[in-house]
């Protein structure tokens, strides 16, 4: 895979350059503009982020750039919406989801808020419901999946929110940057039946369709990213 031109970023990357103050996160975004497709090298960011996703506001804002830009590299257009705290990914295809990064702590408590970003989106922009779907990227190496999946299964409200761990995302750019999926599958994937969209992404990863990624569970130096 080789590395983008800034001046250029892939298909469907965020490029906020244009009156981009300079601050950390302006300078990280540019800074993933060059990384390009390079999914190894954003795997190393994240092993060095994650851990301290709940503990250290900048490296939550690093893997929340990092999480937007492998949403760009699957094909969507992602936007950040600040007063939701949240990323709208809208696809060619005409679905859009409304993406939260999640710290392992306390996750089933945060996906109410989740999927309400999702119906005041739902509210002001006039979608149709079936084309708008709430996403959770959960980040960690401790996560209590049947917890998290049982707090979605005996609430009604939550059916439009799917989950998907951080691993998975990673996983699935580089199915997509092997052209192994096209972007309509990425859609498909990160949309299934179930609560959870891992269980696919890790089938087609282990038929050796995709190179094998590392779990994101290693600990980091500060506040690297803003350096």
């Amino acid at each position: 895979m080789g590395l983008a031109d800034p001046q250029h970023p892939p298909s469907g990357a965020p490029d906020f350059s244009a009156a981009e103050p300079d601050s950390p996160r302006a300078r990280f975004r540019r800074h993933l503009r060059a990384t390009g497709s390079d999914v190894p090298r954003l795997r190393e960011h994240l092993l060095r982020a994650v851990p301290q996703i709940d503990t250290d506001r900048e490296a939550r804002l690093a893997v929340e750039e990092i999480v937007s830009h492998l949403g760009a590299l699957l094909g969507f257009s992602p936007s950040r919406d600040e007063t939701e705290d949240a990323d709208i990914w809208t696809s060619p295809t005409g679905v859009t989801l409304v993406v939260r990064v999640m710290g392992g702590l306390g996750v089933p408590a945060r996906l109410q808020a989740l999927t309400q970003a999702r119906d005041r989106r739902l509210a002001g922009s006039g979608e149709p419901a079936r084309k708008l779907s709430a996403l959770g990227v959960v980040c960690g190496s401790r996560i209590d999946w049947r917890q998290i999946e049982d707090a979605v299964a005996v609430r009604r409200a939550l059916d439009s929110v799917r989950l998907v761990s951080v691993d998975a995302l990673l996983a699935l750019s580089v199915l997509r940057e092997d052209h192994v999926l096209a972007h309509p599958d990425a859609v498909v994937l990160l949309r299934p039946q179930d609560a959870r969209a891992d269980a696919l992404i890790e089938l087609m990863a282990a038929r050796g369709q995709g190179r094998e990624e590392e779990p994101v569970d290693r600990a980091g130096d500060g506040a690297w990213w803003i350096k």
